[in-house]
């Protein structure tokens, strides 16, 4: 024979008090949830931030160190590196195509025989003919756009204004800039003509020359945040004008 108290069960007020304790449990997890969330959410912006600043620093570096410093002949850009305003640009072989002229090539020419084609049709290339190695003085540049490539013959679009000896160098000429875009939060890089963006969330973009050394500063915020992480890099250029 089975007792009453054998019978008993679980009592309402026991199946609430197991109730509250479990809600109260799942809450705090809940809870540890969406704070571990947001945690790695802010972390992850952080980390892609980061990325993104040091991609556009590296590749703001890597091109400027092989701006043109000593440009001086016609239809060259300025020489080194220009700022005006949220605006920096200057001019490289970036992809170091170099060559030189197979044949002599003489003022009010319209056509270059180079030794190897490493060009293309609408490149810009910067003719320079050496005196005194030993004083840059007399030497001899231009820089003219090509019409035309057909193997080592290359059409430019104006005529010399210099007469260029065997040897001569023969390189191309980019045309790079980099803008901070403040509206967008953008920092947009430009090479010859074509635009793309480098980075987004973008809340500053400083460029300073202080005597021979350059100081770049790029300051970013992720989406609805206050704070702005900055980013700094110094370089020195030896022979800056």
């Amino acid at each position: 024979m089975i007792s009453e108290e054998g019978q008993r069960g679980t009592t309402l007020i026991e199946c609430l008090v197991a109730t509250a304790i479990g809600v109260v449990l799942a809450g705090g997890f809940c809870h540890a949830l969406v704070t571990y969330q947001a945690g790695y959410r802010a972390h992850a912006s952080r980390v892609a931030l980061h990325q993104q600043s040091q991609f556009a620093l590296d590749l703001l570096v890597e091109e400027m160190r092989l701006a043109v410093w000593t440009s001086q002949g016609a239809g060259c850009p300025e020489p080194g590196v220009q700022i005006a305003g949220p605006r920096l640009s200057f001019a490289a072989n970036l992809y170091d195509r170099t060559t030189e002229l197979r044949d002599p090539a003489g003022s009010g020419q319209t056509e270059l025989i180079v030794a190897r084609t490493v060009f293309e049709s609408n490149d810009v290339v910067r003719i320079v003919s050496v005196g005194d190695p030993a004083d840059p003085s007399d030497d001899r540049e231009e820089c003219v756009r090509l019409t035309a490539v057909a193997g080592s013959r290359l059409t430019t679009a104006r005529p010399l204004t210099g007469s260029y000896r065997i040897g001569s160098q023969v390189s191309a000429i980019n045309l790079v800039s980099y803008t901070f875009d403040g509206r967008r939060g953008r920092l947009m890089r430009s090479q010859d003509g074509g635009s793309q963006r480098v980075a987004g969330d973008v809340s500053e973009f400083v460029t300073e020359w202080t005597d021979r050394e350059l100081l770049l500063a790029m300051g970013m915020r992720s989406a609805g945040s206050e704070h702005s992480v900055r980013w700094e890099r110094r370089i020195a250029f030896r022979d800056r004008p």
